[in-house]
């Protein structure tokens, strides 16, 4: 439905609300995210400024203002007007610009999408001062008090497999003893399958596992009683009906009596469900992604036979070396392939070059080939990207671009050789560092930090490297914006689009000086404004309409760029995720919102255009910008940005009659962006004209007239 014109008019407060004051109901039920939850549970403030819309009588009287800073944008005229034609074809753009990262380090925990209910099922370190792996927690059930004495917990590695850790639980004291894990969300009626392996030391012993609910004298929701012996670690299975759904559930696993048990895992999983959520994936599946990177990111140092094999077999990764989060061996190469099958994905396998080998990657490529043609398929394309980012410091496999060209030459030869379709990604970072410790973001002209020297990276690998050796040159590129002043903060969204075409320009031009046809990549991108590792909130972005409106200028670039066969945006979990994740709740960010407004037009043909356009008043910039994707010659779809958050302007489509129009809006730029279809309320009689709201990305499906 149509609605109003958005203004933007600040007020100041004498009590302003915090970004991080959630109401109770809405915390982080693990901790790991501290208060600040979703996107829909933060309210962004400045020290002075806070934003509502005014319910005023004019509806294109619209005001973006810092009354500290004295820093405004008015604009009382009612409409701007902009013509608009297309020229000629540019080239073709594919659907692979819209492909997306998975990041194995974000696949378990309280906004993980994994079908585990549980944090930590594998009891990774560290123990807690009592001996027990984080997540859970020590109960002693009866007899009721004498604390804990006669009574032991360990975490032991190595007593079920190489590379496992397991739980040891040692009654002497008699009664129940047991560990329990809390918030455990559940609901009425569903079926959920309670797996462990646990292995009795000395003497049988009773093993009391179930549901229940956090009063903790309460009738069990369901359990049941299993006796262990020495000579087996299981597995064991127990088929839970849930009677009644509970938000705080808690999971037990307890010795009845006097014993000692080792508990190698432990697993709490909707009946018959895959390692991702069937939530998770069915969404993916509606984006109709055409393109995954696995591992993504922080998977750098990923071993990839760790993730086959029987699930209960694989030994455990550990924490990221990057970021510190658990590595889940869980999804690994098998599940991947599966899920990219059953939902009709391109497979993109990021090869780790920094604790791996030649060998190593040889031999996944052979295991990749043989996956598929021992289920009876044609091995697809993959694209294989030969690590992260080996320009930067931080990452493990950071060396010299000419050491980076003699990796290629070690790896892929036997990739080629055991994978014939694979398309080989190379990466090159426009700069390195970098002299005394200091250090400059290689995608920035600005600098960060302490002073320090930029030293080209990308033209000396392309000077070192044999161009047999990659089929595509990667890079990734985040731009960091956060600027108190909210004005500044929003017209930087169109400096650092404007700076990123720049970036991938000169990469392209980078490849045509040396004479090179090959395609690029851009393997991770976002807009990176308020995530850091030390937030307390899981490394968490919030996507705002600010985000919305740099998604829409970056894909007009590549679009028009033509130099792409393959971008990743950065990512479908984790810190920066289009799918926020809390508990049982699942629901679209503003980016998967812009990313379904995007998809129906790729693959399609880039046109250039023939734009005409006002200037947003006080600065040098165009009001609108375009982006057209025809796919017959004849239809196809039209995408304009209204960078004027004052105005409406009004588009005059000289050749094109458009019949369809959404469009996405908010009420100020750090706020979540709303959805519109209201075609009738925007488009004129003969469809030859388009009002575009005030900061907004319209979509219309247009045809030659």
């Amino acid at each position: 439905m149509a609605r109003p014109i958005p203004r933007y008019a600040p007020v100041t407060t004498a009590t302003r609300p915090s970004r991080f004051n959630v109401p109770p109901s809405h915390r982080d039920p693990k901790g790991a995210r501290g208060d600040a939850i979703s996107n829909r549970d933060i309210v962004y403030s400045n020290r002075d400024i806070v934003w509502e819309k005014p319910a005023l009588p004019s509806r294109h009287t619209i005001h973006l203002v810092n009354p500290q800073k004295g820093n405004t944008v008015t604009d009382t005229t009612e409409t701007g007007r902009a013509r608009l034609s297309l020229k000629h074809a540019i080239g073709e753009a594919p659907d692979t610009l819209l492909g997306m990262n998975l990041d194995p380090d974000r696949i378990e925990g309280a906004y993980g999408i994994q079908s585990d209910r549980l944090d930590n099922s594998h009891f990774m370190p560290p123990a807690d001062q009592m001996g027990i792996a984080e997540g859970w927690t020590a109960e002693r059930s009866s007899p009721p008090h004498g604390g804990f004495a006669g009574q032991h917990f360990a975490l032991v590695s190595g007593v079920s497999g190489p590379g496992r850790m397991v739980q040891m639980i040692s009654n002497d004291a008699g009664g129940e003893v047991g560990i329990v894990q809390t918030n455990v969300w559940l609901r009425a009626g569903e079926t959920l399958t309670l797996t462990f392996r646990a292995k009795a030391q000395f003497d049988t012993v009773k093993l009391r596992v179930g549901i229940r609910s956090v009063t903790r004298y309460a009738d069990d929701y369901a359990s049941e009683v299993i006796e262990l012996t020495p000579t087996e670690w299981g597995p064991y299975s127990v088929r839970i009906n849930v009677p009644q759904t509970d938000d705080k559930g808690v999971v037990f696993v307890k010795v009845q009596g006097r014993g000692r048990v080792w508990l190698d895992q432990v697993h709490l999983a909707p009946e018959g469900s895959q390692v991702l959520r069937s939530d998770f994936s069915e969404r993916v599946e509606t984006l109709r992604v055409p393109v995954v990177r696995f591992p993504g990111s922080s998977g750098i140092t990923h071993h990839w036979r760790m993730g086959t094999g029987p699930s209960w077999a694989r030994p455990h990764e550990g924490k990221s070396p990057l970021h510190g989060f658990n590595q889940n061996s869980a999804f690994g190469t098998d599940e991947y392939l599966q899920w990219c099958e059953e939902l009709g994905i391109q497979p993109q396998i990021t090869v780790n070059i920094s604790t791996g080998s030649p060998e190593d990657a040889s031999e996944w490529a052979a295991y990749t080939s043989a996956w598929y043609t021992d289920r009876e398929l044609e091995p697809p394309i993959i694209y294989w990207q030969l690590g992260n980012e080996p320009w930067y410091p931080y990452d493990l496999a950071h060396t010299t671009p000419e050491w980076y060209a003699k990796i290629l030459a070690a790896y892929v030869p036997g990739i080629r050789a055991n994978y014939p379709k694979a398309r080989i990604v190379a990466m090159g970072g426009q700069h390195t560092f970098f002299d005394n410790d200091s250090f400059i973001y290689e995608d920035q002209d600005r600098e960060i930090g302490r002073t320090g020297t930029r030293l080209p990276w990308r033209q000396r690998f392309l000077d070192a490297a044999d161009p047999e050796h990659f089929d595509v040159l990667g890079m990734q590129i985040y731009k960091h914006l956060w600027d108190e002043d909210p004005v500044e903060e929003y017209f930087g969204v169109f400096a650092f689009a404007e700076e990123l075409e720049g970036d991938l320009q000169r990469a392209a031009n980078d490849v045509q000086a040396h004479g090179l046809e090959r395609k690029l990549a851009l393997t991770e991108w976002n807009l990176w404004m308020h995530a850091n590792k030390w937030d307390g909130r899981e490394f968490f972005e919030p996507y705002t309409l600010n985000h919305v409106l740099y998604f829409a200028e970056v894909m007009r670039n590549l679009v028009r760029n033509g130099h792409f066969e393959l971008v990743n945006f950065y990512c479908l979990n984790g810190p920066m995720r289009i799918f926020d994740v809390v508990g049982p709740n699942m629901e679209d960010t503003d980016l998967a919102k812009v990313y379904q407004l995007y998809r129906p037009a790729l693959p399609g043909t880039s046109y250039e255009l023939d734009l005409e356009s006002p200037v947003v008043e006080g600065r040098q910039l165009d009001a609108v910008s375009a982006t057209a994707l025809m796919q017959d010659g004849s239809d196809g779809y039209l995408f304009l940005v209204n960078r004027d958050p004052n105005r409406v302007v009004s588009v005059d489509l000289d050749g094109l009659t458009a019949d369809e129009a959404k469009w996405l809006e908010a009420d100020s730029p750090r706020d979540r962006v709303s959805e519109f279809d209201d075609s009738a309320a925007v488009l004129g009689k003969s469809g030859s004209e388009v009002q575009l709201q005030p900061a907004s990305v319209t979509r219309l499906k247009v045809h030659r007239s």
